[in-house]
């Protein structure tokens, strides 16, 4: 009787214990979505980290603290590695520049002075311009920011581009300054910090066999040009690529000079920075490009570097606009004149002008050493009609001269 009573009681515990499992199973609530786990999203992968840089083709030396002659604020040349209480730094001094490439990518190297004393890190970003038709307008800058690593990173690097041509400001590289209506230099992002159309298409790194040099890797693709003049920067002041060129921004005596001998002594708003003439890359000079190394006589010298395999291409040969500007009388005939001056654009007439000039007093007027491309002349003259038209958008073709003439009709 007494193990009936116990298997009845096994019986019913166990059935309690299954229909109680049951219940939990049915009424245990589902995660809502906002307490379902959010997995972290995956770090990118990266193929295409550019290789080692090849020997160099071209290297600018540059002057050194302490310098006597590298700073000359009118043509935008600087050399003023110093802090507002004339600290020295180092690491804002460029020593040298060199370019190298390969197959798929440029590289563009500054080696320092040495690091910043008081942190002893690379402190000073570094940039490099590009100038590919050779005005002395800037068109592409890559911008290297902090902190710098010795792996290859995308990050902390900026590609920029200059595309309404405005960069200097009514005269390239000579300080316009003051000055009504300012560039917007830089305006245009095509690569930051990994993003762009191509995030692998730039990269920065302290070298790793010598802690004193920064490199910036770009690939050819980015800015589609095989010859260029090119220059390098240092800036931990300022560093504000929309307003280059600096020297259009403020007037000398608001800048300040690193020179005691200079009425403009001690630096002022701008300091902390250290630039480079320009180099030739993929075409012989003929020594007038603006900024050219060695075109003025204070310029560092220009080392180039030629490896015995490199072949240099026959440069293009330039073209010119000319023509003449002249008044008509009542019998149609023109009678030269220099009254008014003529203004020259690039591609289309607007933007900034690219250069200018005044006719001589038979209205004869020329705008030489061209590049081959689209060109638009416009003659600063309004009222009565001028033939055959104002402006004019002509085609330059290397090594040719295209005639542009304007004829001013009389008013009556």
């Amino acid at each position: 009787m007494q193990n009936r009573f116990h298997l009845l009681v096994g019986f019913f515990l166990s059935l309690v214990l299954i229909t109680s499992g049951c219940n939990l199973s049915s009424t245990t609530p589902t995660p809502s979505p906002s307490q379902t786990p959010v997995l972290p999203s995956p770090t990118p992968v990266y193929h295409n980290y550019p290789p080692d840089p090849l020997t160099a083709v071209s290297t600018i030396k540059d002057e050194t603290f302490p310098s006597n002659t590298g700073d000359n604020y009118q043509i935008n040349l600087y050399e003023r590695p110093f802090q507002l209480d004339n600290t020295y730094r180092p690491d804002a001094d460029i020593a040298s520049s060199s370019l190298s490439e390969n197959g798929d990518w440029y590289y563009f190297s500054t080696k320092v002075a040495g690091v910043d004393p008081a942190t002893k890190l690379m402190d000073s970003p570094i940039g490099f311009e590009i100038d590919y038709n050779q005005d002395g307008r800037g068109d592409f800058l890559l911008w290297g920011t902090l902190p710098f690593s010795i792996q290859w990173t995308n990050t902390n690097l900026q590609v920029y581009a200059d595309t309404n041509h405005d960069v200097g400001n009514r005269t390239p590289l000579r300080s316009d300054a003051p000055i009504s209506v300012k560039s917007d230099g830089y305006e245009t992002a095509l690569f930051s910090n990994g993003s762009g159309s191509d995030p692998e298409a730039a990269w920065v790194r302290q070298s790793p066999l010598d802690p004193n040099e920064l490199q910036i890797a770009v690939k050819k693709t980015l800015i589609n040009q095989t010859s260029f003049l090119w220059g390098a920067w240092t800036d931990f002041d300022l560093g504000k690529p929309v307003m280059f060129d600096y020297n259009d921004a403020f007037t000398a005596q608001e800048a300040g000079s690193p020179y005691a001998s200079n009425p403009n002594y001690p630096l002022k708003a701008l300091y902390g920075m250290d630039n480079t003439c320009r180099a030739a890359f993929g075409f012989t000079p003929t020594g007038d490009e603006p900024g050219l190394c060695g075109a003025h006589p204070i310029s560092p010298t220009l080392v180039p570097v030629v490896q015995p395999t490199d072949t240099v291409p026959a440069p293009p040969q330039p073209g010119s606009i000319n023509g003449v500007v002249t008044i008509l009388d009542a019998n149609g005939h023109g009678t030269g004149t220099n009254a008014y001056p003529l203004y020259l654009f690039a591609n289309s007439c607007t933007g900034s002008s690219i250069n200018s000039t005044t006719p001589d007093s038979s209205g004869n007027y020329s705008f030489p050493n061209l590049s081959a491309g689209t060109y638009c002349v416009d003659l600063f003259y309004s009222g009565s009609p001028v033939q055959p038209g104002n402006p004019q958008t002509v085609g330059v073709s290397s090594g040719n001269n295209t005639t542009v003439n304007f004829a001013i009709v009389p008013p009556g």
